[in-house]
C-alpha cells in the first residue's frame, strides 16, 4: 500500500539553489542553525534571499527552499537545526567540485544549463525521493518502490488533461478550488489526480518542471491533436473538450551528445518511414523522435539547430510566420516547430546526398 504523504510547498525552486545550500551546510558543518545557512544564502547571492533577516519571519520563497532541502532528503532537520544527509552530502560534493555559481534570475534555464553531473545526480535524488515519488513519478510506472533504471525502462506515458473553465464551475468549493488540471496514468492500478490550485502550483509548475528541467521527463504539449487516445486513457479523460498534454519519461541524450551523423540517420530512417519523401514535416519528426525514440524537446531543437548550422549543403529549412502556425487551421501546437535564426521553421528539404554525412 502506497503511504500517503502530504503535499507540501517546494513549489520548484531553482535547483541549482539547492545545490548551492548543500555546500554551504557542509561548510557550517553538521547541527547549523536554520537561519544561519539562509543568511549564508543571501551573503551568497542566491535569488529570492536579498531579503532574509537575522530576525523575524522568513520570506515565503525562502520557507519553500526548506521545504525543498526536507521533501529532497538533503538535510535532516532537528528543531531549528539542519545537517546534511549522506543524499545532500554527495551533492555538495558533486555542486563543488564543479563549482556551481548563483545566478541573478530565477529561470529555468538556470537548472538546465547546470553541468552534466551535477544533473546527473539530481536526477537520482528525484527519483529517491518519496515525496516526488508519490505525487509525480510513480504515475509513470505500475511499481512503487523502483530505481532510475527501472523508472527509464518501465515507464509508459502520462497525459495532463487541462478541462475548459466553464466545465470546472460545478466543482468549486472552499476547500477545493479546481485548477482545472488532471494527471492521467497509462496502468490502471494509478488512480488519477485531480489538481486544485495548490496541487497546479506544487505538482504541475513544482514536480513537473524539476523533472523537466533534468530532462528525465519531457512534453509533447497539445498530443491530441496529433494522435488519437489509446484506449487506455479514453476512458479516464473528463471533457472532449479538454486540451491534452502527453508527458514520457526521457531514455537518451542524457550524457554525451548524439552525434549529427546519427541524427542524419534518424532524419533518413524517418523519412522511410514516411514515403521516402524528400521534405519532412518539422513538427511530425519532432513528435517521431519525443514518443518514439524518447528524446526530450530540448534535445531534438538542440540537434536541429546543429544540423540547421552544420549541413547547409544537405539541407534546406522551410519557413513560415508565427501568425499562420498559430491559427486554429493549424493542427500543430508552435511548440512542435523550432526557431532558427529568427525564423520559424516548418519543414526540412533533402538537398544534397542522402544519408548520414561525415
Amino acid at each position: 500500500m502506497t503511504e500517503t504523504l502530504q503535499l507540501q510547498h517546494t513549489r520548484g525552486v531553482p535547483l541549482r539553489n539547492v545545490c548551492l545550500l548543500c555546500v554551504i551546510l557542509q561548510r557550517l558543518g553538521a547541527d547549523a542553525p536554520k537561519r544561519e545557512l539562509m543568511l549564508a544564502g543571501r551573503d551568497l547571492g542566491l535569488h529570492s534571499f536579498e531579503s532574509v533577516k537575522p530576525t523575524g519571519n522568513l520570506p515565503t520563497r525562502v520557507r519553500h527552499h526548506q521545504y525543498a532541502l526536507q521533501e529532497l532528503e538533503l538535510v535532516d532537520a532537528e528543531g531549528s537545526s539542519y545537517s546534511l544527509t549522506n543524499k545532500g552530502e554527495k551533492l555538495a560534493e558533486v555542486a563543488e567540485m564543479h563549482n556551481v555559481q548563483p545566478v541573478d534570475v530565477e529561470t529555468k534555464e538556470a537548472d538546465v544549463s547546470l553541468p552534466g553531473s551535477v544533473r546527473s545526480e539530481l536526477r537520482q535524488i528525484l527519483c529517491s525521493s518519496k515525496y516526488v515519488r508519490h505525487w509525480w513519478l510513480r504515475y509513470f510506472v505500475p511499481i512503487d518502490d523502483f530505481s532510475l533504471t527501472e523508472l527509464v525502462s518501465e515507464s509508459r506515458d502520462v497525459i495532463i488533461e487541462l478541462l475548459p473553465p466553464e466545465e470546472r464551475i460545478g466543482q468549486q468549493t472552499e476547500k477545493f478550488k479546481d485548477s482545472g488540471y488532471r494527471v492521467h496514468s497509462y496502468f490502471p492500478n494509478r488512480k488519477g489526480l485531480r489538481l486544485d490550485e495548490s496541487g497546479r502550483r506544487e505538482i504541475h509548475e513544482g514536480l513537473r518542471q524539476w523533472s523537466i528541467r533534468l530532462q528525465l521527463v519531457s512534453e509533447v504539449v497539445g498530443w491530441d491533436t496529433v494522435f488519437e487516445i489509446e484506449d487506455e486513457f479514453l476512458e479516464r479523460i473528463e471533457s472532449r473538450n479538454s486540451r491534452l498534454d502527453r508527458a514520457y519519461i526521457v531514455q537518451r541524450h542524457w550524457g554525451t551528445e548524439t552525434p549529427i551523423k546519427k541524427f542524419e540517420a534518424l532524419l533518413s530512417e524517418f523519412r522511410a518511414q514516411t514515403g521516402g519523401s524528400t521534405r519532412i514535416r518539422i513538427p511530425e519528426l519532432v513528435v517521431h523522435l519525443a514518443l518514439q525514440k524518447r528524446f526530450s524537446l530540448r534535445a531534438i531543437h538542440k540537434l536541429l539547430h546543429r544540423l540547421y548550422r552544420e549541413r547547409q549543403a544537405r539541407y534546406f529549412f522551410e519557413s513560415a510566420s508565427r501568425w499562420l502556425l498559430t491559427q486554429p487551421s493549424n493542427p500543430f501546437p508552435l511548440e512542435s516547430y523550432v526557431q532558427i535564426d529568427g525564423a520559424w521553421r516548418t519543414s526540412i528539404v533533402f538537398t544534397g546526398p542522402y544519408g548520414p554525412g561525415k
